[in-house]
């Protein structure tokens, strides 16, 4: 795959490296974020805590869990991730300023400069 700028030529090393830092360091702070936050809400709620405790305990038989597990047989803990980034969400707000004139698939246009939240 070749990466090309808006205007056709090819991305520098030196950009590319710098894109995926950006993505890399986004990642790592959002999902850090996160975690904080729900350590935090379970330690202010030992039901909780203990709920999710005896899930993970009885699906992974105390080792450590995989994403699939995760996602497919641990419905509390997902319960629990899914309400600590609905009450503090890692990125709470994401503006946008176009840098070209641009008409969205449902008609809305929006000129040069315009931002977006």
């Amino acid at each position: 795959m070749t990466v090309k700028e808006d205007d056709g030529s090819l991305l520098s090393d030196e950009k590319l490296v710098d894109y995926a830092l950006n993505f890399l360091l986004a990642g790592r702070d959002t999902t850090a974020c996160a975690l904080s936050w729900a350590i935090f809400m379970l330690h202010q709620n030992p039901h909780t805590l203990n709920f999710l405790l005896k899930e993970i305990q009885t699906v992974t038989n105390n080792s450590s869990p995989t994403y699939d597990q995760i996602k497919n047989e641990m419905p509390y803990a997902n319960a629990v991730f899914h309400e600590t980034l609905r009450l503090y969400p890692s990125v709470p707000g994401n503006l946008r300023q176009a840098n070209k004139d641009v008409t969205l698939p449902d008609g809305t246009f929006i000129p040069i400069g315009c931002t977006i939240y």
